[in-house]
């Protein structure tokens, strides 16, 4: 099952635990601040410009995978942009379910008005085939992110 999660949702502990994986799958720098993850989505919450979906499984409805968005006015051309912020579903869930995922995502840049739709791609072992997914769904890639520890 798919669903679109609300701001009490955002301490479910499946929920939590499954963004400290991809935080830690995904290579990216720093440290997963869980109490500032919470409170970040709870303002995009508020302002109406931030959604999350997640996917679960069993009779327990374990959550299994997310995704995240942020629509807002792109910097340099003032049109409405959706931001990916995450996408992350564990090794054992169905390819479908991360597609149903991304479907939610895209379907809401379209119901919000998004001019375009940007999704990430993280230096991992799926990067080759996220590639594949993204280009054929016409995405083309823009830039690649590097980043420097200055502590």
């Amino acid at each position: 099952m798919i669903y679109r999660i609300h701001a009490d949702e955002l301490e479910h502990p499946e929920f939590l635990r499954l963004a400290q994986n991809f935080y830690k799958d995904s290579g990216l720098p720093g440290t997963f601040k869980q109490t500032h993850f919470i409170v970040s989505w709870q303002k995009f919450f508020e302002l109406e410009i931030g959604a999350i979906w997640v996917s679960t499984r069993g009779e327990l409805n374990t959550i299994h995978g997310a995704i995240a968005g942020l629509c807002h006015p792109d910097l340099y051309d003032g049109e409405l942009v959706v931001q990916e912020l995450f996408w992350y579903v564990e090794a054992e869930a169905a390819f479908s379910d991360s597609v149903r995922l991304y479907t939610c995502l895209e379907d809401w840049a379209r119901t919000k008005g998004a001019k375009r739709l940007n999704m990430a791609c993280v230096c991992n072992k799926h990067m080759a085939s996220l590639r594949r997914f993204y280009e054929r769904r016409n995405f083309r890639p823009v830039d690649v992110s590097y980043f420097k520890d200055l502590s």
